[in-house]
């Protein structure tokens, strides 16, 4: 398989600002200009001028190709990691070594995973699909010890208040002594979710993995 490596040259500027590799024939890679399939630092570029593609390098290994695209990036630098020029993210080749998350990006990233745009979303919970969570859950051993680590920490967290919980369409699910008792019961791991489910029994956040959880009022 022939692999190239490529760059897109802002017309406005005339310099490179980014630099990839593919191997789809007719260099479809390289004149793909859909937004989803690019990254934020692209797209800006994009809106303000118009681009032309260059074709560096063909009919190079897939090996070879990932290398040029480490080399031409290490040239040119990166705008993310304040080195130069380039909208790259990454500093090229497999995997995504060198890339740099910002506040802006995290932030658009957790708000795919709200609402309805979660793939939970809005989806019903079988009582098949309950009670093989909880079955999931039955058995598990822990020592006394970490029982009473457990008992201490939810007590500090507020997760031992009596907890009620609801599916997505708030319909009712069960009553609970605890938030990670609740958390347990529909196979959501309470050292990984409680965070978000206490969030959502404060009322700062809508729904945990398609579940609402209520504390209820003594």
């Amino acid at each position: 398989m022939n692999w190239y490596v490529y760059r897109h040259i802002r017309i406005d500027k005339n310099i490179p600002f980014y630099i990839g590799i593919g191997n789809k024939k007719d260099y479809a890679r390289a004149y793909d200009y859909k937004p989803d399939k690019r990254n934020i630092y692209w797209s800006r570029i994009y809106n303000k001028t118009k681009i032309e593609v260059e074709i560096l390098f063909d009919g190079l290994t897939k090996q070879e190709a990932a290398n040029k695209e480490k080399e031409f990036i290490a040239l040119y630098g990166r705008m993310d990691n304040q080195t130069g020029i380039l909208a790259n993210m990454t500093d090229g080749g497999d995997g995504v070594f060198g890339r740099v998350t910002t506040n802006e990006l995290r932030d658009k990233f957790r708000k795919s995973k709200i609402g309805e745009l979660n793939p939970q979303f809005g989806k019903p919970v079988s009582q098949e699909t309950r009670q093989k969570r909880s079955n999931s859950i039955k058995g598990q051993k822990r020592t006394l010890d970490t029982k009473r680590k457990q008992s201490i920490a939810s007590i500090k967290s507020g997760q031992a208040k009596t907890t009620l919980l609801y599916d997505i369409n708030d319909n009712f699910i069960g009553e609970y002594h605890s938030l990670s008792e609740a958390c347990r019961s529909v196979g959501l791991n309470p050292s990984k979710y409680s965070g978000k489910a206490t969030m959502v029994a404060a009322n700062k956040r809508n729904q945990c993995k398609g579940f609402k959880f209520k504390y209820k009022l003594c």
